[in-house]
């Protein structure tokens, strides 16, 4: 896999998946995810799919554009959650909630929504 090819997905798929850290930053699959058992099997199934798929994205210039273009947000998104303090976290959450009844609203037809069907 060529350097610009390394992303987000093919970077961290192509790491130690025995927890000994890898290419993840802070350790976060570690920290957050090993020690439950949903975690660790997130984290497996992770190692599983990743490979593959970081191989399919790599041959594909606009799915490979579209990838990052979709997972910048979730990334940068995580990355402000793990660094913030707990009332900003609160914040945050608040204000996604918020933005995510607009979106539906917005894409909503009137008289599709759940309260209108009751």
């Amino acid at each position: 896999m060529n350097a610009e090819a390394e992303g987000v997905l093919s970077l961290p798929a192509r790491s130690d998946p025995s927890g000994t850290g890898g290419h993840h930053p802070e350790g976060i699959p570690e920290r957050y995810l090993m020690p439950t058992l949903p975690g660790r099997a997130l984290v497996a199934l992770y190692y599983s799919i990743s490979p593959p798929l970081a191989d399919f994205i790599e041959h594909h210039p606009g799915l490979r554009f579209s990838t990052r273009l979709l997972l910048y947000p979730v990334v940068s998104v995580s990355r402000l959650m793990l660094d913030c303090p707990r009332g900003t976290k609160f914040a945050i959450l608040i204000i996604l909630m918020g933005l995510s009844g607009v979106f539906i609203r917005v894409i909503m037809k009137p008289g599709q929504g759940p309260i209108e069907n009751l």
